[in-house]
């Protein structure tokens, strides 16, 4: 069976294994915490030959695709949050869009985000799949806090989904990604 995405928060190593087990693809890291370059030297552990990446941040930020020879990927653009890319797994198929985010951190510059997305679903009247942390929720359900999401970020966030017509196909597995392990209110 060969997995066409593989969207992960994983160590490395749990990584080569997954890909190796399973004939991914691509992969896709956000949050890598890692410059660029190594996160390029990386692609080799998950026997991938191909790698777009962007450097973290310090300790946040940093994204990093990587995909197998068998599959042609153009970078369209790049940017501290994203890499957008044009996808065609089979030449005789029409090419689709990918744009892989790692959101602001910071909620006060989290429609900087909002915006770039705007502005990219413009570009383009085919499939796009727009994949990603976005560091926000659609839903109060889907923050696992005891302190309430306000309800203003939210809307942000659904609005964009909104505007560039995308829709959630929801996902497998666990439902948080991230846990701080700290107690009561101060848990995310």
């Amino acid at each position: 069976i060969r997995s066409p995405v593989l969207l992960v928060r994983r160590t490395t190593q749990q990584n080569s294994e997954v890909v190796c087990r399973r004939s991914i693809e691509r992969v896709a890291n956000q949050e890598t915490r890692m410059s660029a370059n190594r996160c390029k030297n990386l692609r080799w552990k998950l026997g991938l030959k191909n790698c777009l990446a962007v450097d973290s941040g310090g300790l946040s930020g940093g994204l990093v695709l990587s995909w197998d020879e068998n599959i042609n990927v153009s970078l369209l653009s790049q940017g501290e949050r994203y890499i957008d890319v044009l996808v065609c797994a089979d030449l005789s198929e029409a090419p689709w869009r990918a744009t892989f985010v790692y959101g602001e951190p910071r909620v006060e510059n989290r429609r900087k985000v909002w915006q770039l997305l705007r502005s990219l679903c413009g570009a383009w009247a085919g499939p796009w799949m727009v994949m990603g942390d976005f560091n926000e929720a659609m839903w109060q359900y889907e923050h696992f806090s005891e302190t309430p999401r306000p309800e203003r970020q939210m809307m942000d966030f659904k609005e964009v989904v909104s505007h560039c017509d995308l829709h959630d196909l929801g996902f497998s597995g666990l439902p948080w990604t991230y846990n701080n392990n700290q107690a009561g209110g101060r848990n995310v």
